[in-house]
């Protein structure tokens, strides 16, 4: 069960992706670099894209995908994407290989001032040790660069440039509204795969556009660039499928998820710690003769270790710190201490929903005297009405207000027989069809109850239906499961032994003389009754609809 749930947690996902999808991408890369004449950036452009076309097929057609398009974060990573690649080209011209990937792993630094800044989360005295080690790695490999004091002025601004970018990207793998919506694996598949083809798009577009500009004039900084003809090389292609199909469309899964599961900041902290596995890798093909093992800078070996130590102390804590939700198989919400939280449960969206129309009824369908009593503007209520859980975007404070208020003003148990009301019997089966619980639900109808209210009066009735809830709350299968839909018509709600019909026992119950009060004298009810599983059906509508029809076949008997 703890394996299961770690899987679920998304720190498996960040693994997978420091250990194998980054060294795999770093490896064929280099492959493409040694035994080919392919351009990189055209090659990355065409992984990007085929990534993408794996993540939709797998995915197929379904939720999230318009509105994943329409979302501003899925552009901005596009857009961002863009910068991140120009200011590694730029880096490298001022620092050599093993800085630069020293370098880049500083992301995690900003990422953690972000998440304390702009999404609130807690931080404590483990992380904030490890970015003082990382800074001090940061330093070090800066100052003790060969470089003139102009030249580390120019890769300090572009290190901490580039760190804000790739910032910026892992955050929205962790707020992207449709990307935490997305609870099934096909529907995460889809929106990654979404983002990552408007990313391909506008990168391919860039690409062309520098392309032509490359062909026009001759610029220095234009030279890592590929002219028209790069895109057609026959090596790029199979190298770019392979890669974009299997290893980048896995790992940008598994970034996505693990982005809105763990947290940024943890995702980046592990995905930092990919450098040690990447070199690993080098080495052992290098044994092999399949590439030339790449000679690290040993002078910065000790910053660069400061730097993977910073990186690894914070994701420890993390790690540490989510525990004890992956024993109960439960999330962090990562957003939840931030104002701008919005709801990315399906169920939660319902409730919402199905709270401000049990208010609309109290209330006559006014929803301005509502939004009023409740001070949200009506827009806000509109909104939720109108969107499914999809297109809709809500507020966690909003749907705070909202519940807490229906809490108080929408009674869970029927005032007069004290069996519980229409509203909390859907919102319990709607909570045991989403935990995938098998019940059966018992529509009773009370037969010629009319002529009770007609001879004794309404208090009479009254007393009469108090009576029957209090016999069918006596039955222990139905004991707290008694609910009131109407004026004679009641729900009674099984989940043990559903192999038992107890229809027998419910009419046995029901059908015994009941001894009014006033005036003192005997009367016999009886009930008809409609039988079905939930196994059979679609949700609590469809259970009623069916149980009623079977409720009236039975009253049609007697």
């Amino acid at each position: 069960m703890f394996f299961k749930n770690l899987i679920k947690s998304g720190w498996l996902h960040a693994v997978f992706i420091a250990v194998i999808a980054y060294p795999m991408a770093s490896m064929t890369q280099k492959f493409v670099a040694s035994y080919t004449d392919a351009n990189l950036l055209a090659y990355t452009a065409v992984f990007m894209l085929c990534s993408s076309i794996s993540l939709l097929v797998i995915a197929g057609p379904g939720e999230l995908a318009n509105a994943t398009l329409k979302r501003f974060e899925t552009w901005l990573y596009a857009f961002l994407q863009i910068f991140s690649y120009i200011l590694f080209l730029y880096s490298v011209l001022y620092a050599s290989a093993t800085q630069a990937a020293a370098l880049t792993m500083i992301g995690g630094l900003f990422i953690l001032i972000f998440s304390i800044m702009f999404l609130r989360q807690p931080t404590n005295r483990y992380e904030i040790l490890g970015s003082v080690v990382m800074v001090y790695g940061l330093f070090l490999i800066i100052a003790e660069s060969n470089l003139s004091l102009e030249h580390k002025a120019i890769l300090t601004f572009i290190v901490v440039l580039r760190g804000l970018v790739i910032s910026f990207q892992k955050i929205i793998t962790e707020i992207h509204k449709t990307n935490r919506k997305a609870t099934s694996f096909k529907s995460q598949m889809r929106v990654t795969g979404f983002i990552m083809a408007v990313a391909s798009f506008v990168y391919l577009i860039f690409l062309l556009i520098m392309a032509y500009i490359k062909q026009q004039h001759d610029i220095a900084f234009l030279k890592p660039f590929p002219y028209y003809s790069d895109f057609a090389n026959f090596d790029m292609f199979i190298f770019s499928m392979f890669v974009g199909f299997i290893v980048v469309s896995s790992s940008k899964y598994c970034e996505f998820y693990a982005g809105k599961s763990i947290g940024a900041k943890y995702l980046t902290a592990i995905t930092s710690l990919q450098i040690v596995f990447v070199y690993g890798l080098e080495i052992f093909l290098s044994k092999l003769n399949l590439v030339e093992h790449t000679q690290v800078d040993h002078s910065i070996i000790g910053a660069l270790a400061l730097i993977l130590l910073g990186n690894f102390v914070i994701s420890l804590a993390g790690f540490i710190k989510d525990i004890k939700f992956i024993k109960l198989g439960e999330k962090q919400d990562t957003l939840a201490n931030l104002e701008d939280n919005y709801i990315d449960n399906e169920q939660d969206y319902k409730l919402v929903r199905l709270n401000i129309s049990n208010l609309l009824a109290l209330y006559d369908d006014n929803i301005e005297k509502l939004a009023q009593d409740l001070k949200l503007e009506v827009s806000k209520l509109e909104e939720v009405q109108d969107n499914d859980f999809v297109e809709g975007l809500l507020h966690s404070k909003t749907a705070g207000i909202i519940n807490n208020f229906a809490s108080k003003n929408v009674a869970i148990k029927d005032q007069l027989t004290k069996a519980y009301n229409r509203y909390y019997l859907q919102h319990k089966a709607e909570e045991m069809f989403m935990k995938n619980m098998d019940f059966k639900v018992y529509y009773l109808d009370l037969n010629k109850f009319k002529p009770v209210n007609d001879k004794y009066g309404h208090d009479a009735g009254d007393y009469v239906l108090a009576q029957v809830v209090e016999r069918l709350n006596s039955i222990n299968y139905f004991k707290e499961s008694v609910y009131r839909i109407g004026g004679d018509e009641f729900i009674l709600i099984q989940t043990l032994d559903l192999d038992l019909d107890l229809t027998s026992l419910i009419l046995q119950k029901v059908e015994q003389n009941i001894c009014l009060p006033e005036p003192q004298e005997d009367i016999c009810i009886s009930t008809s009754v409609g039988v079905v599983a939930s196994i059979n059906c679609n949700g609590i509508e469809d259970m009623l609809n069916q149980a009623d029809h079977l409720m009236y076949k039975d009253k049609n008997k007697k």
